[in-house]
């Protein structure tokens, strides 16, 4: 019989081993922040790339503290972060995209095409709880005037336990994580604070909106009574 075991006492552990651990809590992309994290724009021949973190396959995490230049010196290329085991991982550029590299943007004839690639949580997944994520804009019905409504069918589950409602709108990143046995909700955005009884029309400042969820067994409606829902970006339900 052979077998691994981590983490005893007496035994040396390397790099690599600590690396390892983030790969069972993260898949490899860009660690999202803020929408300019690692944020690729081209300004003559010249490439800017904004600051941000990624994390790499083999669980390398790599950091850009300042704003980076490239040269940028070919018609049509990839920019990305490489991890190189025999130089140190950094940003790169070529004509093709390197197997693992993490990819932030396509350069064509002088239009720069934002293509990154974000590192997303592995955790709900670890269990036999795995976790079920649903689109719900633009696939949202107008009621009428400002009120927007959708259903969601979670068909893998028989019922629904926890939620985390995820919404960009304009430039902020909402979060709001949602007890559905409590019948409470708290905001995990930039400025959490507790947000309320989401079932009764609570008012959410970060997107100008009342929202009211309706649960029965797996399926939840979210209505959203939303001022200028022309701000509205990608909605996601998550049924952890």
């Amino acid at each position: 019989m052979s077998y691994n075991i981590d983490y005893v006492n007496n035994v040396k552990y390397g790099a690599d081993d600590i690396n390892k651990m983030r790969t069972y809590f993260l898949s490899d992309g860009v660690i999202k922040k803020g929408p300019t994290d690692l944020l690729v724009t081209l300004n003559g021949n010249t490439i800017n790339i904004n600051p941000g973190e990624a994390l790499f396959y083999d669980g390398c995490r790599i950091e850009i503290t300042d704003s980076e230049e490239l040269v940028y010196n070919v018609e049509n290329c990839y920019v990305y972060l490489s991890r190189n085991y025999y130089s140190s991982p950094g940003i790169e550029s070529g004509s093709a995209l390197p197997n693992n590299a993490i990819p932030l943007a396509q350069i064509e004839n002088g239009i720069t095409t934002d293509i990154r690639k974000y590192a997303s949580m592995k955790i709900p997944s670890m269990g036999k709880n795995k976790y079920s994520t649903k689109s719900i804009y633009p696939n949202f019905k107008v009621i009428t005037g400002n009120i927007l409504e959708y259903t969601i069918d979670f068909e893998d589950r028989a019922e629904l336990t926890y939620i985390l409602f995820r919404c960009n709108f304009g430039n902020k990143n909402v979060r709001i994580f949602v007890n559905l046995l409590e019948r409470y909700a708290f905001g995990i955005s930039e400025n959490a604070r507790i947000v309320g009884p989401i079932f009764d029309n609570v008012w959410v400042s970060e997107l100008e909106s009342y929202i009211k969820l309706t649960h029965i067994g797996n399926k939840l409606k979210v209505r959203i009574d939303c001022r200028n829902y022309s701000d509205l970006g990608e909605c996601q339900i998550t049924a952890l």
